[in-house]
């Protein structure tokens, strides 16, 4: 193969895992821009509700992180309540549980409240975890 091919192939990959990060293949880009413009996650907890177990915990996190690092905060707080639901006893929700204690706190009072959080938040767990754990 020539350089130039080999080159083609690597942008060509390069686009998907951007894509795949983004969301793009499975609409989860698309929809929390939906959501963004809505202000509200409501077609995100929709599309997620659809899905199953395993497949709505991928969804969930990389719906939370991109929320989360555009700096859509109360809307990545509002699918963090429907991950840990669904999901509380992953150690990544668990993560985010802490995270947005840590930088969100008055939107967590608003949104989860002490009783969503003793019924879901595990300290203990949370005290060992990163974002890439599972």
């Amino acid at each position: 193969m020539t350089p130039v091919l080999y080159a083609a192939i690597a942008i060509g990959a390069v686009a998907l895992v951007f894509l795949w990060r983004r969301g793009g293949g499975a609409g989860v880009g698309r929809l929390v821009d939906e959501a963004v413009a809505k202000g509200d996650a409501e077609p995100v907890l929709a599309a997620a509700a659809k899905l199953s177990h395993e497949v709505r915990s991928r969804f969930f996190q990389q719906a939370i992180s991109i929320l989360w690092e555009g700096w859509h905060r109360p809307l990545a707080v509002q699918v963090i309540k429907a991950f840990a639901e669904a999901h509380a006893s992953e150690k990544i929700c668990q993560f985010w549980l802490k995270q947005a204690q840590e930088v969100e706190p008055l939107e967590v009072q608003k949104r989860l409240g002490p009783d969503f959080l003793k019924a879901h938040y595990r300290p203990e767990v949370a005290a060992c975890c990163g974002k890439t754990s599972s």
